[in-house]
């Protein structure tokens, strides 16, 4: 079972005293600017992951700095490395996989790879208890949130009531970044809002503190249908509790990888990949999501490839085992 997320970003100082204590033991790569890994909104987990993983980079490789960018999301951030505006992004994975094969919402094939899977986003259509709304199904006439504009969590939403035939012409469509859908719901301005995120997402734990929710659930019919529509998505139970009152629900995640241009050198894929392997104990500190993050999870897109860099590094490290 997947180690849960719960009040994270209060766990990020275990991360930055910790990193005083590890030698600077990689190559240098003489970056003269400070880097840029492309993350999302700070009410996410995209945000402070990125974070703690651009601080270690830092604080290990020499001559390198990066710092996590606040930035739209998942749409964003293969954008932003695909033109050079970025060397790191985090996206979930069927945005990677529209995004290499030019589908979707993109009219081209970029120039991604990845460098490696980092855990799962659980998709989690919020409601409150007392709506009436039990089912996706239901959501028809309601004003609903589908995610920020053009973040992953829309291009999730629609996905999946796509592959449902929930026909979002039938609903008052808003686009709500995490917070916003939250204290929309709170306030009674949506009836209900998808937050795509790792279990935990803290716009819902204070949500569920104020209100009693409801997450809908996914049935095996639905999870068959959307996987075999979208092949990136996987079934996914949520534990009792990690929401106040929130019994265990059946429901649907995607794996967020982290992408990089598929011209990054392949030194530098692999040091990068290496550097956060090694300390991978480290990192799981500041969320626990990242427990999830080994190396037989390396490889979860089979349509994007991984970078010559980083495969290199999980060869070696399957030699090994």
């Amino acid at each position: 079972m997947i180690c849960l997320a719960i009040n994270m970003k209060s766990r990020l100082g275990v991360v930055f005293l910790g990193l005083g204590f590890i030698a600077a033991l990689y190559s240098p790569h003489g970056f003269s600017k400070t880097l840029s890994f492309a993350t999302g909104n700070p009410s996410g987990l995209y945000y402070p992951i990125g974070g703690a993983m651009s601080s270690l980079w830092s604080k290990t490789l020499i001559d390198f700095n990066m710092k996590a960018e606040v930035t739209g999301g998942s749409l964003a951030n293969v954008i932003q490395v695909a033109i050079g505006e970025g060397e790191v992004g985090i996206t979930q994975g069927n945005v990677a996989v529209d995004a290499y094969l030019g589908e979707g919402r993109f009219p081209y094939e970029l120039p991604i790879n990845v460098l490696f899977a980092a855990y799962p986003n659980v998709v989690q259509v919020v409601t409150r208890a007392d709506s009436g709304i039990e089912t996706l199904e239901d959501l028809r006439g309601h004003k609903v949130s589908l995610g920020g504009a053009g973040s992953g969590t829309m291009i999730t939403a629609i996905n999946i009531l796509d592959a449902l035939e929930v026909d979002t012409a039938d609903m008052d469509v808003q686009y709500l970044n995490y917070t916003e859908t939250a204290n929309a719901i709170r306030d009674g301005k949506i009836s209900a809002g998808f937050i795509v995120g790792g279990a935990g997402v803290s716009a819902i734990i204070e949500l569920a503190y104020t209100r009693d929710i409801r997450l809908l659930s996914f049935s095996d019919q639905q999870v068959s249908i959307i996987e075999n529509r979208y092949p990136a998505y996987v079934s996914y139970v949520l534990p009792p509790d990690v929401y106040q009152r929130v019994p265990e629900t059946p429901l649907l995640a995607v794996w967020n990888v982290l992408v990089v241009n598929k011209n990054m050198d392949d030194e530098l894929a692999y040091t990068m990949t290496k550097v956060v392997f090694d300390n991978i104990d480290l990192l799981s500190s500041s969320n626990p999501v990242l427990n999830s993050m080994t190396v037989d999870t390396k490889k979860l897109l089979a349509l994007v490839p991984l970078h010559p860099g980083s495969q290199r590094y999980f060869n070696e490290q399957m030699e090994n085992q």
